[in-house]
């Protein structure tokens, strides 16, 4: 297990706060109070005193005002204060004083009750999204989790646990609805006038001056939070029982935060009683307040334990939901203490998720104070986590403890002993558990990387929430790994690094609930389809009974579906919805909202003719290619074979009728009007949201069966990274000292590095079997290719949408980065293993793979830098860092060449993308007359001609498909390819073998031609796609369709001279012109 200031004390894990809101290793109270998290009872605070208020304001003056500040983001981490604020006028009579000047208020402010230094070391930074939403009858409604950690989240769970299904009698559950339904509703209309959104996110710094505003800015936020007569009377009269029901009038709250810092009754009690209506006192903690009346009355009914078990389902609900899409998990043990599950986070690693929520039945009445015996959860783990017992449950070689610890406010204590064997462990909350996984691609596989990243971290930590932790580790490219200087014996992870994940999360997912026009009326979950741009354009859960999108109109949602047929999808519903959402949002910007008195609109697609988008090619343009017809709440839009038609022309012509459609029917713009904003919205051009695929003419884009393309994982980096440096300093290593190498040692160095991570690659590939790996690697460069291809077609469709400066065109670049990076060392693991096959049983598991890509990139950087130096085409700076790993000179010409080389890719995708010239049409290129021109220096060099290969080729291809490795036993792929093409079997035979790979007795026997950072090597896998293992040949399709442009771009580019071994293919390459070479590189050139 990690080391942790814990270990100090006889534990490993150990926390206080929240439910255990991660792994701990300092006390913390549940709202967000004490210094960097120190617990505030332990401080005696003041009580607030009346008797120096001055006569210029009174009770009502002074709430008002504070509550006017509480509603600026600017005061999110100064709110303690306003709180004490609020308190003082809650304490004071009403002398009927209008309202309190900005002076006064900033006087009151810095009084040592109010704002002192005692009251200042007692704030942190605000580390939750300020305005969020929940879900309830009658609509989303907004929040703000206020002083409670977690309160959004605490809330949502105690609706689910109770409201969603009825299991109590009216007399617990009115009062609930009722709670909940009115003060939701008071706090969306309090944030609303406000003018705060979701997604609102805290700004400015705790300890600082309170931002007080003008007077008439102070007085329109003090408006936001009242509550008229005339406001009420607009809604049911229950709503101003609930509000009265929790009011206090003026003067009546005594010795206000007596020794404490702030006050409970004010979280009780949040309404102020005046004689025309009611001052919301708090804002932005009414969820607080839900949450404590919700467990009073509960526990009132005796229903606590029950409501317990309930909300134990319900973060078991969002933990499978997370983490259990496809139902894998078993349940291992269900009882009053934990539930347990077990699933696969591979073949060869198992994740243990433990239930130990609150099961609130010492929960007594209090709105902080509440301490949770965890006792016998502890003790539970304790036993569960020893390596004897864990071997009866699990017989993963590697296993992670997920330890839920969610509970409605209050804290408690998680010191689990140390364990020696034991298998890392994260404490944590559920909605903590969907930031941390937003972040983490690999699902559960992340999380284990993290935890293993925990236990490696060197020294003791300081933690007070999981999320400031990972906002570390997520900054640092996953990892812990924080400078270059000595490693640290204590790492201090600051309050209120939570933020960044949390904004992060909201910004790119933004999820709330919408209410679609039709019956009855349902609630459904959507999230933004795109991470920062098209800021309107929601997906709806596919889970939901309504499948579609919806794009939030400044005055009207308008909501997109498809109506299927009775023969299903036919594939193309997704992105048809996608597209009429964008042009929906596009015309918007253009036109305005949509011209309707509902508050949403409907618009459904349908496909006349679904055949046709089967056989593109036979589709007639006899109709208009979209016909729209009233229904109601909406429109239907009939998507006719003519638009099919015109999508498979290069231009947006297709685009553009819908475009038209929309404008107007949807928009309802004149016909006078029509062509001047079109093109203004759509101007003719290249494609924007649609592009068709005919498999025929691409077949290397059918994809179906291919799996997730997989770039590597920092932190599997990190840890190769680690143990490189302890090896190089080992005696029974390289015996490196630690500082700056000077000469050849530098070289030496280098090298030494390569020669551990090469054996390191020999020891860790020969444990696999060998059928599985190849085929392993082989699909993963198939879905690198395609996804290459693809991410290319998508950036030009982003960039025609969004610009070439949007998040989401520059998010493809870094992406297509990361994929050309995995290429290039996949290709290489490739080589190795066709060299050497391993001789295990092992199947490879993604962290394996992982692992074995970052050891091949490792190896092909180190080499390049040392063949540098050898060479003396560079000189820069190695040593051994202080913090023990290998040290390359950042700013060395080698590495400042390949990050402008990198950064020049990147822009040169984007001016391909943004050009109108297409990158699949067929090229001027004469390739009969290079056939021709090529037949004596191809038969010369290599024994057969051009068109010989190319024909090889496409028979191979014709005895595969495109969406999985293909295996065909070697002598009958000669025969079916010499039968089908009239080839000799000598011819097919000579073709075949240049351009497999196959065993060797060493993986360097051939020399440099077998270093995979050397170029225009004869071994390659780009120049030999095909592998021999045993009597098959192993292929995948896209390497092998793509083999004749490179064959011809070799040739044409001068770049196959330095190897020709025969004065005819000297002679061709010498007399033709290299810049031809640019007309060959398209298509497959296969027949």
């Amino acid at each position: 297990m990690g080391n942790s200031l814990a270990q100090d004390l006889g534990v490993d894990r150990w926390a206080v706060g929240l439910g255990g809101c991660g792994q701990f290793y300092c006390s913390r109270r549940t709202h967000r109070l004490g210094p960097a998290g120190i617990e505030c009872n332990n401080l005696i605070i003041a009580g607030i005193r009346t008797d120096n208020v001055p006569h210029t304001v009174d009770g009502p003056s002074v709430v008002a005002a504070a509550s006017a500040l509480m509603l600026l983001p600017e005061n999110a981490s100064r709110y303690l204060r306003l709180h004490r604020m609020a308190a003082l006028g809650m304490a004071l009579e009403d002398r009927e004083i209008s309202a309190a000047s900005s002076s006064a208020v900033r006087a009151l402010l810095k009084t040592d009750d109010v704002g002192g230094p005692d009251v200042l070391r007692q704030e942190d930074p605000y580390s939750e999204v300020l305005v969020q939403s929940i879900d309830f009858a009658g609509g989303p409604y907004l929040v703000s989790p206020g002083s409670g950690d977690h309160a959004v989240a605490d809330v949502k769970s105690l609706i689910d646990a109770m409201l969603r299904e009825p299991w109590v009698d009216n007399d617990l559950y009115q009062p609930a609805y009722l709670l909940v339904h009115g003060l939701l509703i008071v706090s969306d209309l309090v944030l609303s006038r406000a003018g705060l959104q979701r997604g609102t996110l805290p700004r400015g710094s705790a300890r600082t001056p309170v931002d007080v505003p003008g007077a008439a800015k102070l007085k329109e936020l003090a408006s936001a939070a009242f509550i008229s007569s005339d406001d009420l009377d607009s809604y049911e009269p229950w709503l101003r029982m609930v509000i009265d029901t929790f009011a206090l009038d003026p003067g009546t709250l005594t010795e206000p935060c007596e020794d404490d810092i702030t006050d409970d009754r004010l979280y009780m009690y949040p309404f102020l009683r005046l004689d025309d209506g009611y001052r919301v006192v708090l804002p932005l903690d009414l969820l607080v307040t839900i949450r404590f009346h919700f467990l009073r009355f509960a526990k009132q009914a005796g229903q606590l334990e029950e409501l317990g078990r309930r909300w134990r389902t319900a973060a078991r609900f969002r933990v499978m939901r997370l983490l259990d899409r496809n139902s894998t998990a078993v349940l291992l043990q269900e009882d009053d203490v934990v539930t347990r599950y077990l699933l696969p986070i591979d073949g060869r690693r198992d994740l243990h998720v433990v239930l130990a929520t609150d099961p609130l039945t010492d929960w007594d009445i209090s709105v902080w104070d509440h301490m949770r015996d965890t006792g016998a959860a502890l003790a539970r783990l304790a036993y569960l986590m020893a390596p004897e017992e864990r071997l009866t449950y699990s017989s993963a070689s590697t296993l992670l403890h997920l330890v839920i610890t969610d509970s409605p406010g209050g804290a408690a204590f998680w010191g689990v002993p140390n364990i020696d064997g034991a298998d890392p462990m994260l404490i944590i909350r559920s909605d903590d558990l969907e930031v941390i996984l937003h972040h983490e691609p690999d699902g559960a596989l992340g999380l284990l990387l993290f935890a293993e990243a925990q236990d490696r971290r060197p020294g003791n930590a300081w933690v007070t929430d999981i999320l400031d932790e990972f906002s570390v580790y997520e900054g640092h490219d996953k990892s812990f790994y924080l400078s270059d200087g000595p490693q640290p014996s204590m790492t201090v992870f600051q309050t209120g690094e939570a933020l960044t994940p949390r904004a992060k999360y909201q910004l790119e997912i933004d999820a709330h609930g919408v209410i679609p026009p039709v019956d009855p009326k349902i609630i459904v979950p959507a999230r933004r389809r795109y991470r920062s741009d098209g800021t309107g354009i929601y997906v709806v859960d596919p889970r939901s009974p309504f499948q579609g999108y919806v794009v939030e109109l400044s005055a009207a949602s308008v909501f997109i579906t498809v109506d299927l047929d009775d023969n299903g999808p036919v594939g193309v519903e997704a992105e048809l919805m996608e597209c009429a959402a964008f042009w929906i949002w596009e015309c918007a910007n253009y036109v305005g909202g949509v011209p309707t008195t509902n508050p949403s609109a409907e618009v459904v697609l349908k496909l006349s003719s679904p055949e046709a988008w089967r056989r593109p090619s036979d589709c007639s343009q006899s109709v208009p290619a979209v016909r729209v017809s009233s229904r109601a709440n909406g429109f239907v839009f009939e998507i006719t074979e003519t638009f099919v038609a015109l999508l498979q022309e290069r231009d947006n012509d297709a685009e553009r009728e819908l475009v038209l459609a929309l404008l107007e029917n949807l928009f309802a713009v004149a016909t006078s009007d029509l062509p001047a904003i079109l093109d203004r919205v759509a101007p003719c051009g290249a494609k924007r949201m649609l592009n068709a695929f005919d498999q025929g003419q691409a077949p290397d884009m059918w994809a179906k069966e291919l799996p997730r393309p997989l770039t590597g994982h920092s932190q599997v980096t990190a840890q190769l990274l680690d143990d490189l440096g302890n090896w190089l300093r080992l005696p029974s290593g390289a015996s490196l000292p630690i500082g700056v190498l000077n000469g050849k040692d530098r070289v030496a160095a280098l090298n030494a590095a390569v020669k551990y991570l090469f054996e390191r690659l020999e020891s860790e590939i020969v444990a696999y079997e060998p059928r599985g790996l190849l085929e392993y690697l082989i699909a993963q460069n198939e879905s690198l290719l395609h996804n290459a291809k693809f991410l290319d077609i998508v950036l030009r469709s982003r960039i025609a949408c969004f610009g070439a400066i949007s998040e989401a065109a520059t998010d493809l670049v870094e992406e297509r980065k990361a994929s050309s990076s995995a290429q290039r060392a996949n290709r290489f693991l490739i080589e190795y293993v066709a060299a050497r096959p391993p001789i295990g049983t092992e199947q490879v598991q993604t962290r394996d793979y992982y692992g074995l890509l970052s050891i091949a990139r490792e190896i092909a950087e180190r080499g390049t830098a040392s063949d540098f130096l050898h060479h003396g085409l560079a000189d820069f700076e190695v040593s051994i860092l202080e913090s023990g790993r290998l040290g390359v000179e950042p700013d060395h010409p080698v590495h400042q060449a390949l990050e402008t080389y990198t950064a020049n890719s990147g822009f040169r995708s984007i001016r391909e993308a943004q050009s109108d010239e297409p990158t699949d049409e067929p090229s001027q290129f004469d390739f009969d007359d290079f056939l021709a021109m090529s037949a004596e220096a191809m038969r010369a060099e290599f024994g057969f001609t051009f068109e010989e290969l190319r024909e090889v080729c496409g028979a191979l291809l014709d005895l595969g498909v495109a969406d999985r490795v293909n295996r065909v036993e070697r002598t009958r792929a000669i025969t079916e390819i010499s039968r089908s093409r009239g080839l000799t079997r000598e011819t097919v035979g000579g073709v075949l073998d240049k351009i497999t790979l196959g065993p060797r007795p060493s993986f360097m026997s051939i020399g440099n031609d077998a270093v995979p950072w050397r170029f225009n090597r004869d071994k390659s896998y780009v120049r030999r796609p095909v592998v021999r293992q045993g009597s098959d040949l192993v292929f995948g399709f896209r390497s092998l369709y793509r083999l004749g442009p490179f064959w011809v771009d070799n040739l044409l580019s001068g770049r196959l001279q330095g190897r020709a071994e025969t004065d005819e293919m000297i002679r061709f390459i010498s007399r033709h012109d290299v810049e031809s070479t640019t007309s060959s590189r398209n298509g497959s050139l296969v027949s």
